[in-house]
């Protein structure tokens, strides 16, 4: 979600979010929530309420989207840089929710815009890759030793080739089935530069078939 809401405001450019913006406001979101626990989902639910009240007022998105910009100005902008074009009924949902344009109707329509199956779909892929980077490696995708976006490129290159028309990456069967067509995961976990920061993790035995993945394009 905080990916989504990224590139819906500031575009689909691979370096968008960084890296210590998004665990940023991937803190802010999951702060005292505890899965499984009472209160969890409301606890959710208003971690995700205070981040979207304090996005739209920051000072970037407001140079973005000014207060006062029109309500379909507002929405055909957040899914332009969201690379969709939205059907009917999701663009209206958004318009709906800009309201006034207050505040809350601001709010409103970008979490409209970044929840809808539009976005979701269209983003999935992308965001999975960054997140791989993110949580296994904890850098950006150009940090060193890449420097540059051509791990990030061949990766998301393998999600496309194993996505197949007409599939709802929401369900969480159909999104894993991809990921694991795509061999995402294992890849990450076997890089070299993974195993280095867990050196407490034996060496891998078979090194003829381990040694040749890194997370670039090679």
């Amino acid at each position: 979600m905080v990916i989504r809401t990224h590139k819906a405001a500031f575009g689909s450019e691979k370096s968008n979010p960084r890296y210590t913006v998004f665990l940023r406001d991937q803190r802010t979101i999951s702060n005292g929530v505890v899965i499984g626990q009472p209160g969890a989902d409301a606890q959710l639910e208003q971690n995700k309420v205070n981040f979207f009240q304090e996005f739209v007022q920051r000072p970037e998105f407001v140079t973005r989207f000014p207060v006062g910009t029109p309500a379909a100005t507002y929405v055909d902008g957040l899914f332009a840089n969201s690379t969709v074009t939205p059907t009917t009924a999701e663009r209206n949902a958004a318009i709906s929710a800009y309201s006034s344009g207050d505040t809350a109707g601001r709010v409103a329509a970008l979490r409209s815009v970044a929840d809808s199956n539009s976005v979701y779909q269209k983003q999935y892929n992308s965001a999975f890759v960054l997140m791989e980077y993110y949580g296994y490696l904890r850098r950006n995708p150009d940090d060193a030793p890449d420097n540059n976006f051509s791990g990030y490129d061949f990766w998301l290159g393998k999600m496309d080739q194993f996505s197949q028309p007409g599939e709802d990456v929401r369900n969480d069967s159909v999104a894993l089935g991809r990921v694991k067509r795509a061999e995402m995961v294992k890849a990450f976990i076997v890089s070299v530069e993974y195993r280095e920061r867990l050196p407490a993790v034996p060496p891998v035995i078979n090194r003829e078939h381990h040694q040749g993945i890194k997370l670039t394009a090679q």
